[in-house]
């Protein structure tokens, strides 16, 4: 998809967006030709796109809202995310796709299908469930937070901005147990097996401990050219946030899946179980395959593959004189001593 590299300023109408109202639509700029036409429509796409999804904007090295962290799992969110997306299909629709040359059109099939993905994944209720152990906010944040990751902490700017996500992570946090505990009276919830091995995080990232709590690690990464009155100040500034938004709300999140989503967490393990989850499981396999193939025929697909790849290798081991079958084979790959050429790791490299 091309995308500008000088961005112009955001537009008054995103600063109209701060309340999550329903999205305003934009009117086309006018331009010479159907390719300018589509660039004007991308380049308004990119700046609604980052400030509807800074934490994403920051992992992509767009630091303009450093200091925003939108409750993406609320419904007033989620309608305005949805009134964009059907402002820009609205614009698509008006451009003549035979004046694009091929570049363009291919960019205009990509947007097209981003924001079709985009609608129909607002359609399913994985807000209800917005936590869980492998990606979710709760395990992004101390990621940007540890002072290491994709949020910079060079200036002191930079340390408020981050403070400013601290505090709204304390709205978020409210907002995802409202949202679990309808999912828990809906039928949308977690399975137990995967509920248990959240809660140690959550415990984890509650501590009071400025030693081994990751959010605490940019007090030690203050830059050296931040001294004196300031580097204390900064350092007792943001010290005091962390214990203010950061530790009561992973506390309290601890205490709800101990207490009320533990016991309720189902004891079934595809996401199938919950109301429209084998409608939810066809759209996962479509957002991430690009194919309209069914689960079933992925699933066959890969066990054809694994038959198909398993063979080859069984052929080359035959073809090696190996006597034994294909796991023995594996380890004596693994361990004998002609196949240990690489002596540093920058011998790996060349």
């Amino acid at each position: 998809m091309h995308f500008p590299k000088a961005l112009p300023a955001l537009t008054g109408l995103a600063l109209l967006m701060a309340s999550c109202g329903d999205y305003a639509k934009k009117t086309i700029p006018v331009a010479s030709g159907a390719n300018d036409s589509l660039n004007n429509i991308l380049e308004d796409y990119y700046e609604d796109k980052v400030w509807f999804f800074p934490v994403e904007a920051t992992f992509n090295s767009e630091n303009r809202y450093n200091d925003k962290l939108n409750i993406d799992i609320s419904e007033g969110f989620r309608r305005s995310v949805d009134s964009m997306y059907a402002s820009y299909q609205a614009q698509l629709i008006a451009i003549d796709t035979a004046g694009l040359d091929d570049n363009h059109r291919l960019s205009y099939a990509t947007f097209s299908r981003e924001l079709s993905i985009g609608r129909e994944g607002l359609t399913f209720h994985d807000h209800l469930m917005p936590i869980q152990q492998f990606s979710s906010l709760p395990l992004t944040l101390p990621q940007l937070g540890s002072g290491t990751s994709a949020q910079p902490f060079k200036t002191k700017k930079d340390y408020a901005d981050f403070i400013s996500r601290m505090k709204s992570f304390a709205e978020w946090s409210d907002t995802a147990v409202s949202n679990m505990r309808r999912g828990m009276a809906e039928g949308y919830v977690w399975p137990q097996t995967l509920v248990t091995k959240v809660i140690p995080q959550l415990a984890d990232l509650a501590k009071n401990d400025t030693a081994s709590n990751i959010f605490f690690n940019p007090i030690r990464l203050i830059p050296a050219d931040i001294t004196g009155d300031d580097r204390s100040q900064l350092a007792k500034e943001y010290a005091a946030a962390v214990r203010t938004y950061i530790l009561p709300s992973y506390k309290k999140l601890h205490t709800f899946f101990v207490e009320e989503y533990l016991p309720k967490s189902r004891t079934t393990s595809g996401i199938d179980a919950v109301p429209d989850g084998a409608a939810y499981y066809t759209y996962l396999v479509k957002y991430w395959t690009t194919t309209t193939k069914k689960p079933d025929e992925i699933f066959a697909l890969g066990e054809r593959e694994v038959a198909r790849i398993r063979s080859e290798m069984e052929a080359i081991k035959n073809e090696t004189g190996f006597k034994g079958d294909l796991n023995a084979f594996f380890q004596f790959i693994r361990t004998d001593k002609q196949f240990k050429i690489f002596k540093t790791p920058g011998a790996v490299i060349d």
